[in-house]
């Protein structure tokens, strides 16, 4: 199982489009860091008091909330990337399920070396009076649960549907779980 893992994140890193989407992820989230900075110290000089650093990494922490979406497509690619080489992995003394746990591993591996990559950016919450040293483990705790969630998620669509059913129903499925408490009803309310 070990191989496994070693061989999905080997991919990933040497997969261009997986880098790309990783380097986006990272500027989109620095840029937004910038801009958010920026406007909520403005927002503070024009006489409303406000807590910039809390607002900006709030906002911080929804946006890197949202980019774990890229899971859900990553998670389903990594079943379907092997259709040829499928038949070696049977061949191996490995069960089904050891696989699919080396490729959630890779995945969340994956997924938690893209919240690492983003550190720096946390570091800047103390100079601007951001979020506590234990909000931002709790913070980071919230996004690897979500991580596991979404290969999970991914992979388990996978192994019923095509790749293109199997994204579009698993992402139909956590934007339901993302707005099922907004519906008037009084169990969700």
């Amino acid at each position: 199982m070990f191989a496994i893992i070693l061989k999905e994140l080997r991919s990933y890193s040497h997969c261009r489009k997986y880098r790309r989407i990783q380097f986006f992820v990272i500027c989109s989230l620095t840029l937004l860091l910038l801009v958010s900075t920026v406007e909520f110290y403005a927002g503070s000089r024009t006489g409303k008091p406000a807590d910039v650093g809390g607002q900006t990494y709030s906002l911080f922490i929804i946006a890197l909330l949202i980019s774990q979406f890229l899971l859900l497509r990553q998670a389903v690619d990594a079943w379907y990337m092997e259709a040829p080489a499928r038949a070696l992995l049977t061949l191996t003394p490995l069960a089904n399920w050891q696989i699919l746990i080396g490729k959630l591993i890779a995945l969340v591996i994956w997924a938690s070396w893209g919240l690492w990559l983003t550190l720096p950016l946390f570091a800047l919450s103390s100079y601007i009076g951001g979020l506590t040293i234990a909000e931002l483990l709790r913070c980071s705790a919230l996004l690897l649960v979500s991580c596991t969630f979404y290969a999970l998620l991914g992979l388990g669509f996978a192994l019923w549907a095509s790749p293109d059913r199997a994204k579009s129903v698993s992402y139909g499925l956590v934007l339901l779980t993302t707005f099922l408490p907004l519906l008037p009803v009084p169990p969700f309310s």
